[in-house]
């Protein structure tokens, strides 16, 4: 038999290839094959994620809206010009210096150059504040700024550094040249200060995590809904006994029993349920840096007693050094004394040992707090205005209805009340029963619109693809191979699969040692190694010796001495020589190159054999 995967549409209806006769009712079921699964429940063979930048058109939008967008430092000229309380246009036609005038002039000017360190007579400082070295108490501290260009803002009286490349003095005195500054070379701006004591003031943000206390109150509600549950699965199970014993008695109807074993299926799921997203609660706690225990768990503290952790409460891990000290004592044997006055005592010691390991330990999250209530009254303390907000149909809003573009609007042009303000935005998430939970507050010390060009808003897409292999339709097709046995014959196939697999891994190594050798002696150098060779060749020796006898009558007696020397007569005659060999340099090198080869061969066979025995009744 033979399965072929190809269109429905281009193979021949089954009645066309299988003539059946007579009643083929019994027959029909085995000559169908249905596929084991749906196309839409086959597991994917290959899934993966990309990410792709889909691209706006946003020349054709600021067209349609009547924006320039070309320009993006028009917004930011616009804050600055709408301030002043002027129109340039009608004083830069006012006179040959009206515009640098009206910018360079007064006491207050609207455009200021800071002069040079070197000209300290004249030198105007403005301040930028320094986060990468705050003081103390954690504010910036301040950094002074003697080059570059300085706008103010009208109304406030706020002070920024203009961020530029090529601007001159000259930019602001005519109204072709502040065209050319604010298409060319002006690209953004950044709030400085003219006192250093002012840095204090700049835009500060931070946060209030309320996540604790709704991880809390998660588990709680999921608490409940697994107590219910499990109340249901309890009766579920009594009552669909009776409901199969009424249906077995009555109706034996299999759809009937099916609908009920559906229905019963779905109750008793329900505490499975509970407890997986109990556990996906834990991970998402764990996600964000804390600890939630499911069930009571024991954290064993090396030196000190077991800290338990209990479940539903949260806990934050950190990393310390935990010491302590075991104590042990050993029996010693001590002999003392002498000879037959030798007494052994038995004697214990007491000894300790210092232990040190960095474990990690827990410490409770106290989820009781209102976070947002001790943080304004700290607010208050300090003499701050707090705005809390609340997300409307129409925006943000304030619990009275004052909206935050109002507050806003009002930092812009008011300095004094902008180093008062706080303005509080929640940040809100959903809970298991619908409602809208305030997750965190993003708090906002001193805020201000942002001032620096940004670049347009792009839009990507991640794409999550797969591809399935599904078994869409099968049919009988021709024969591929037939076996004829006889009445009664009985025959065994053995099938076998072989594999072989043959890797081969081949090393090779090349060493060189290249080695570089040289030797130079000077003359004097050789001249006094000379001299010192004939000095020592000089020698001298005396002796002396005395001899006397008697032999009968008669005496004799003898006296001798003798020496050599040998003189330094010939180093002079050496002086050429040694002149000649010292002319001379010795320079050797050696290169030795080493090359290694090595081979490796690994084979795997696996043999797969399959017998069956075919008979024929």
């Amino acid at each position: 038999m033979s399965v072929l995967f190809t269109d429905p549409k281009s193979v021949p209806e089954r009645d066309e290839l299988f003539k059946i006769d007579g009643d083929g009712a019994d027959l029909r079921p085995a000559l169908e094959i249905r596929p084991p699964e749906d196309s839409a429940q086959t597991p994917p063979i290959l899934s993966f994620k990309r990410k792709r930048e889909i691209e706006i058109p946003w020349g054709d939008i600021f067209a349609d809206i009547g924006v320039d967008g070309s320009a993006p430092t028009a917004a930011l000229r616009a804050y600055f010009e709408d301030s002043w309380g002027f129109d340039l246009q009608e004083v830069a036609k006012s006179g040959k210096d009206g515009l640098a005038n009206a910018l360079l002039g007064g006491e207050q000017p609207k455009v200021m150059q800071l002069a040079g360190p070197e000209e300290a007579e004249v030198a105007k400082v403005v301040y930028r504040p320094n986060f990468d070295e705050p003081d103390e108490a954690g504010n910036p501290t301040p950094e002074p700024l003697h080059q570059g260009f300085v706008i103010r803002h009208g109304s406030s009286g706020r002070v920024y550094l203009i961020l530029q490349s090529g601007l001159t003095a000259d930019h602001f005195k005519t109204a072709e040249h502040y065209e050319t500054a604010w298409r060319d070379h002006i690209e953004g701006a950044e709030l400085v200060f003219e006192d250093a004591g002012d840095v204090k003031y700049f835009t500060d943000f931070e946060e209030i995590d309320l996540r604790p206390a709704i991880i809390r109150r998660r588990f709680e509600e999921l608490e409940i809904l697994e107590r219910f549950a499990t109340s249901v699965k309890t009766n579920v199970n009594s009552i669909t006994d009776k409901l199969i014993a009424k249906i077995v008695e009555t109706t034996l109807d299999p759809d009937e029993l099916e609908e009920l074993q559906r229905r019963s299926l779905r109750l008793e799921i329900g505490e499975y349920d509970a407890k997986r997203r109990k556990e996906r609660l834990a991970h998402q706690a764990s996600s964000l840096g804390y600890r939630l225990p499911l069930v009571e768990e024991t954290v064993p503290i090396p030196g000190a007693a077991a800290k338990k952790l209990q479940p539903g409460e949260l806990y934050i891990p950190f990393r310390r050094t935990a010491r302590w000290i075991t104590q042990y004592t050993t029996t010693r044997r001590v002999r003392s004394g002498w000879w037959i006055f030798a007494r052994t005592k038995t004697k214990k010691v007491t000894r300790k040992a210092y232990h040190e390991k960095l474990i990690t330990d827990y410490t409770q999250v106290d989820t009781s707090k209102d976070l947002l209530s001790d943080k304004r009254k700290e607010l208050l303390e300090d003499d701050m205005e707090t705005y809390v907000f609340e997300q409307r149909p129409e925006g943000f809003a304030t619990a009275d209805g004052t909206p935050l573009a109002l507050i806003m609007d009002r930092c812009g042009f008011d300095e004094d009340f902008r180093r008062r303000c706080v303005v509080m935005l929640p940040v809100y998430e959903n809970s298991m029963l619908g409602d809208r939970l305030v997750a965190k507050y993003s708090i906002f010390k001193r805020p201000l619109p942002g001032i620096l060009p940004s670049i347009l808003p792009r839009l990507s897409i991640e794409e999550s693809l797969s591809y399935r292999t599904a078994w869409k339709e099968t049919r009988l097709g021709e024969l591929v191979s037939s076996i004829n046995l006889a009445p009664g014959e009985e025959r065994t196939v053995t099938m076998t699969k072989i594999f072989e697999q043959e890797t081969a891994v081949t090393r090779s190594s090349t060493s060189i040692f290249d080695i570089t050798r040289s030797e130079t002696t000077d003359l004097a150098s050789e001249m006094e190694n000379m001299t010192r060779q004939e000095g020592e060749q000089s020698s001298n020796l005396q002796f002396s010796a005395k001899a006397s006898g008697s032999y009968g009558f008669a005496s004799a007696e003898a006296t001798a001495s003798g020496g050599t020397t040998h003189s330094l007569k010939d180093v002079s005659q050496a002086i050429g020589k040694v002149a000649k060999k010292a002319a001379k340099s010795v320079s050797q090198q050696n290169r030795e190159e080493v090359t290694s080869t090595a081979t490796s061969r690994t084979k795997i066979t696996n043999t797969d054999e399959t017998t069956a025995t075919i008979s024929n009744i």
